[in-house]
């Protein structure tokens, strides 16, 4: 009895190039696409995910600073849903469009936040929330915005993050967890972090000063003015993109966040950067917003440590044509009557650029106040099921921006709260891995065993290929020629 001829290479071809060619259009997506985030898998797809997040995050809070227990009845609700739908990020940059790189490191600028971060949380992480649940659950145990300063020694972009219908409630609805439409104001809210000088170790002042106490240099304040400038930017561009007619503005990064400022010409913070940043920005959109129906510019908050200099802030808003009001505290103003249409407003909230929409939740600051009776947990994208990195970026145009950062898969801090995106890499599997790496060894294996499949044909099927044509003619079909060649 002969032995088993070999098959004919031609078929075997066929078959490993079939094993190639299938996956290989993924594989070419893969590689143009940016490898995903660590923490993209603890995003929500449906609503009852985003729902389990926010049970896992409320529980990782120190109860004194948890959200109010009513959020926990909105984020049931279909307008919490729609909450989530009108989340947009906006970015200053000097170029169109972002590349997804880009847009990935953003993403996680504003996802890998602390749920609670005073003077930078310095050996007081146990005390506001658990490290060790928000790994757990999250991925992640150190804000991303001082684990990057920590790797590059740069800030990361500053970011301002929008949300419309945001429900506020009184003092009373604070404990209660009951959620009822009628008691509550919605309230659209645009997220803007000033920069933060309260503590030595903040990343801001380490940039900025040198992590030593003094006068700023003359350069780095200018780079300050910047980047303040396009804080209000992003600001008056949300109002147009949202047909608003008042703003109301909050003192963002005045109060205790310039405590540690100092300037060579002995002005404050407000003198020195944020009223002459306003000047300029109000200057560069005075006509897009008088052409978008923008009429009043009012201020929020009790200015008591600024009382003195709230009428330079009057004054350099009526110099533009803009009509100027002063508004008390965030309950006060929304239960007044005092705004009219409120979908109409657009309310300023002084945030922190290391935690999320809120911080401590606890109304002793303006981001507190806003934790404390309103619900923002929508601009969240661990607590959204709609984010979209691609269609809620919004780019605001400025020549004089910087670039925009690319290197989003920073590995974590080294420090004793460990590891974040290495760790995350090893977990997630397909998340940390791109098409080539898995697809080119496949590629060289398909190759090397057509070449020895090739080379050991036996004696009768190289006899075969040889007298084909002749014994067959030009146009032979395949299947006679693989039976004859296989034929004992």
């Amino acid at each position: 009895m002969q032995p088993l001829s070999c098959p004919t290479p031609y078929l075997l071809q066929s078959c490993l190039l079939l094993c190639i060619a299938v996956p290989l259009p993924r594989m070419i997506a893969t590689q143009e696409q940016s490898p995903d985030l660590p923490c993209s898998r603890y995003f929500p797809h449906t609503h009852q995910e985003a729902i389990a997040n926010y049970e896992r995050l409320y529980k990782i809070y120190e109860k004194y600073h948890r959200p109010p227990a009513f959020t926990r009845q909105f984020i049931m609700t279909k307008a919490y849903l729609e909450c989530c739908k009108s989340m947009r990020v906006y970015v200053s940059c000097s170029h169109v469009p972002l590349t997804q790189a880009q847009r990935k490191l953003l993403t996680r600028s504003f996802s890998e936040r602390d749920p609670v971060n005073l003077a930078a949380n310095i050996g007081r992480y146990a005390k506001y929330f658990s490290p060790k649940k928000l790994k757990k659950h999250f991925g992640y145990r150190k804000n991303f915005y001082w684990v990057y300063y920590q790797k590059t020694k740069q800030l990361l972009p500053n970011i301002a993050v929008y949300l419309q219908g945001c429900p506020f409630g009184g003092y009373k609805n604070k404990s209660t967890s009951t959620y009822q439409e009628k008691d509550y104001r919605f309230f659209d809210v645009i997220h803007v972090s000033g920069y933060a000088f309260d503590h030595t170790k903040q990343p801001d002042y380490e940039y900025f000063f040198g992590g030593q106490q003094g006068a700023i240099t003359a350069e780095k304040k200018n780079e300050l003015l910047q980047r303040t400038k396009e804080i209000f930017d992003k600001i008056f561009k949300c109002a147009l993109d949202h047909n608003k007619e008042k703003i109301i503005l909050s003192l963002f990064g005045c109060a205790s966040f310039s405590s540690l400022y100092q300037d060579q010409d002995k002005k404050s913070f407000l003198e020195a950067i944020w009223l002459n940043a306003l000047q300029e920005s109000l200057a560069t959109w005075k006509d897009a917003l008088n052409k978008g129906k923008v009429t009043e510019i009012a201020l929020i908050g009790k200015t008591s440590q600024v009382k003195l200099k709230e009428q330079a802030v009057q004054e350099c808003i009526k110099n533009q044509g803009f009509t100027f009001k002063k508004y008390g505290g965030l309950r006060e103003m929304l239960f007044s009557e005092k705004l009219g249409d409120l979908k109409k407003v657009l309310g300023v909230n002084a945030w922190d650029p290391a935690s999320k929409p809120g911080n401590e939740n606890v109304n002793w600051s303006l981001d507190g106040a806003f934790g404390y009776y309103g619900a923002l947990q929508a601009g969240d994208p661990f607590l959204n099921p709609f984010y979209n990195e691609k269609d809620m970026i919004v780019p605001v145009i400025n020549k004089k921006a910087l670039k925009i950062p690319d290197d989003y898969l920073l590995s974590g801090d080294d420090g004793k709260e460990g590891e974040i995106a290495d760790q995350n890499n090893g977990e997630s599997g397909a998340h940390s891995s791109n098409g080539w790496t898995v697809y080119l060894p496949l590629m060289a294996l398909a190759g090397l065993s057509i070449t020895i499949v090739t080379l050991c044909s036996n004696k009768k099927v190289r006899k075969a290929r040889k007298s084909k044509r002749a014994l067959y003619g030009a146009n032979t079909v395949g299947k006679r020629f693989f039976l004859s060649a296989i034929k004992p």
